[in-house]
């Protein structure tokens, strides 16, 4: 092998490198970084504190109905609607008997949450949760997994 061959595979060899990381560095470019919260902001807490949490982001949700949680049983969420537009709703969910569900762009650039109870269709016509953002539509259904967590250690 000659010096100069020797040289083109050390170059090579050197370029691969930084090759790689601007490969790999474009491929979270124009994903949502903001996200990137949300384990931190959504975790920890136990029942009562996630449904305060539940209860506060209600507040800012896109929904015409106002959505109000109480845990009367430890593994069952009790859900009140004030509607603005019809008569007031009362559900209760079961929490290991129910899927939390995220949709993204339901009428335009609005993101909903969905509860349905497992095999069946969701609970109500209206979403519990609209939010601009996909990360809070994302925060509000991570809530509710982690009382569905709570709720099973329980069992």
């Amino acid at each position: 092998m000659t010096r100069r061959s020797r040289r083109r595979e050390r170059f090579a060899a050197l370029m691969i490198g930084p090759a790689l990381i601007l490969a790999v560095g474009g491929c979270s470019e124009g994903y949502p970084r903001d996200d990137l919260d949300i384990p931190r902001s959504a975790s920890g807490g136990g029942a009562v504190t996630i449904v305060a949490r539940l209860n506060r982001m209600n507040a800012d949700s896109l929904t015409t109905t106002r959505w109000e949680f109480t845990l009367p049983e430890p593994c069952e969420l009790r859900v009140t609607g004030e509607s603005q537009t019809g008569p007031d709703e009362v559900m209760n969910i079961e929490l290991l008997h129910s899927d939390v569900l995220v949709k993204g762009n339901v009428g335009g650039p609005v993101h909903a949450v969905e509860v349905a109870f497992s095999g069946a269709p969701r609970l109500t016509d209206q979403h519990l949760f609209e939010a601009e953002r996909w990360t809070d539509a994302v925060e509000y259904a991570t809530n509710l997994q982690s009382l569905q967590r709570i709720c099973a250690k329980r069992r």
